[in-house]
């Protein structure tokens, strides 16, 4: 039996991660972090989440696009 403190709400792992909601969604719709639908509701796993940001930190901020470095 899974804990159920494994898994956020999608809400959740925005206030847990500082990213945006509709972010979030899009890292569920491509596969980018665990996650499984219980009724209604995405579940993202909270270790997939935490990984995926870690990673994210490291590879440094994003540039906007037409900057020129």
């Amino acid at each position: 039996m899974e804990n159920l403190n494994d898994w956020l709400t999608t809400t959740e792992a925005a206030r847990l991660t500082g990213y945006n909601i509709q972010y979030i969604r899009r890292l569920v719709r491509s596969n980018k972090v665990e996650s499984k639908k219980w009724g209604r509701d995405w579940m993202i796993s909270r270790a997939s989440l935490l990984a995926y940001r870690t990673e994210d930190q490291r590879r440094g901020p994003r540039q906007k696009r037409g900057t020129v470095t």
